[in-house]
């Protein structure tokens, strides 16, 4: 289930970055998947906690920055599968914003 979770929010992440990105004329589609990396932003991460029904507050954006920094291998921060499940992970045993509460 936090595949499919993932991998919808990544299709959103992706679609997004998709439209506003130029891909150069010497660049083959091909060329291009390869370079891609199935990622979550910062941004679509938050976006997913907030729609399960999470109140991200400033405070706690900044633990969830500060964890997504640690467990990124990406400069930018985006989270990769694995990572994203050592995330959910930290969530659950943190409670993160009240996580444990929650009844999705």
């Amino acid at each position: 289930e936090f595949q499919g979770i993932f991998l919808n929010w990544y299709e959103r992440d992706h679609s997004v970055v998709s439209s506003d990105a130029q891909t150069p004329a010497s660049e083959t589609s091909a060329q291009k998947e390869d370079k891609e990396v199935t990622a979550l932003s910062r941004t679509s991460l938050v976006r997913l906690l907030r729609s399960v029904g999470l109140k991200v507050e400033s405070h706690d954006r900044d633990r969830l920055n500060n964890k997504i920094s640690e467990i990124s291998e990406h400069a930018q921060g985006h989270i990769e599968f694995a990572d994203f499940l050592r995330l959910m992970r930290w969530l659950l045993d943190q409670d993160f914003c009240g996580i444990s509460r929650l009844q999705v």
